[in-house]
């Protein structure tokens, strides 16, 4: 599980837009949630849990106020894969 966030501001102050439209697209620009409408969690606050694997994907937040042209922010975020734990020694490691 990933989450995707965003913190939109206006003239440096935390602002919410009417709507604000997520999708995410991997490497190879597909996209892999193309989910939609994500409501804020606060003032200008954005967030998604989203299941995806270990890549690179590109967020695309587009932002829409009634009177103003949309705003579209991409941000390109990484995910490596999970750390590998041993429990101990094995046998064969003896």
């Amino acid at each position: 599980m990933a989450t995707v966030a965003i913190l939109r501001t206006r003239n440096g102050v935390p602002e919410s837009a009417d709507s604000a439209l997520l999708v995410v697209r991997n490497a190879v620009n597909f996209a892999v949630w193309g989910g939609g409408i994500v409501p804020p969690t606060s003032p200008g606050q954005y967030q998604q849990v989203i299941q995806l694997g270990a890549g690179t994907y590109t967020a695309e937040w587009t932002f829409s106020n009634t009177g103003y042209p949309d705003d579209q922010i991409n941000r390109l975020f990484t995910l490596d894969p999970p750390a590998v734990m041993s429990d101990g020694v094995t046998l064969m490691a003896v």
